[in-house]
């Protein structure tokens, strides 16, 4: 599987990232004292251990057979919406697919008007257990949880999905996708769709602290690395390079990382 690493997202500005892959990751990592309590990796899933690709395509697709008057050039971008050209922006995924075939202003004003369509079938559809089964975990990523869960840590899943609607549908994609799901793994989810991912993640990260010693985050949003850095000092903070959310995090993450690396995973294999 290829898929799409953005790198024009402002974070990127300023920092220096030590790239690496997973095999090689856990032999650089520096050994945690964990004071009697299990060491954990704590990991997120959309984007980072999933690509979303197909669960986008899937709603896209429901959504034109249920608008059977839909344009015909809706209908002609469905073929292009793949994880090599999916980006966080759906409406930017739309607009540089639709370039394709138009100019560069008329794209941007028929990606608008498809999105304003979309928007609220999306929702609806991508935050929900429905297409959850869809999701594939990036090549490797099976693997090398697989390694860490044999060399006796623990894995705990903290995703922005909520338990109401994504919960049963989340734990049969990690059955599907192979990943770990055994006594030494934990799932942590949103109570409800309303909290935003960073508030959750960081009053969930509070109560990790004192269960599991944390050797490593792995996220792809800029704004929870920042925030794990900042609230688990003694952490290692690894970014998994895929897409991401616009947000700009709120602190500086140079000064939180202090005497840390900034790891890029680049892949999993």
């Amino acid at each position: 599987m290829t898929f799409l690493r953005e790198t024009d997202h402002p974070w990127f500005q300023g920092h220096e990232f030590v790239d690496v892959r997973a095999p090689e990751l856990l032999e650089r990592l520096r050994p945690l004292p964990t004071e009697g309590k299990p060491a954990a990796w704590v990991l997120d899933l959309d984007s980072t251990l999933f690509c979303v690709g197909p669960r986008v395509r899937a709603s896209f697709d429901r959504f034109l057979r249920e608008h059977p008057k839909a344009p015909l050039e809706w209908h002609r971008v469905l073929p292009f919406l793949t994880a090599q050209t999916l980006r966080y922006s759906l409406e930017r995924s739309f607009r540089e697919i639709l370039e394709r075939w138009n100019s560069r202003e008329e794209a941007a004003v028929k990606a608008k008007e498809l999105w304003e369509a979309f928007h609220e079938p999306w929702k609806t559809a991508f935050f929900s257990n429905r297409f959850l089964y869809l999701d594939e975990p990036y090549p490797g990523a099976r693997e090398f949880l697989a390694s860490l869960r044999e060399s006796g840590r623990e894995l705990v899943y903290l995703t922005g999905r909520d338990a109401p609607r994504t919960k049963a549908g989340t734990l049969e994609a990690l059955r599907l996708s192979g990943f770990p799901w055994d006594a030494g793994c934990h799932l942590f989810m949103k109570p409800d769709g309303e909290t935003s991912d960073l508030d959750y993640k960081r009053r969930a990260i509070s109560v990790l602290r004192q269960r599991f010693g944390v050797e490593a985050l792995l996220d792809n949003e800029p704004e929870n690395l920042v925030m794990f850095a900042k609230e688990v000092p003694e952490a290692e903070i690894v970014f998994f390079h895929s897409i991401m959310s616009p947000r700009m995090p709120t602190g500086e993450l140079r000064r939180y990382l202090q005497d840390r690396k900034l790891w890029r995973l680049v892949s999993y294999v």
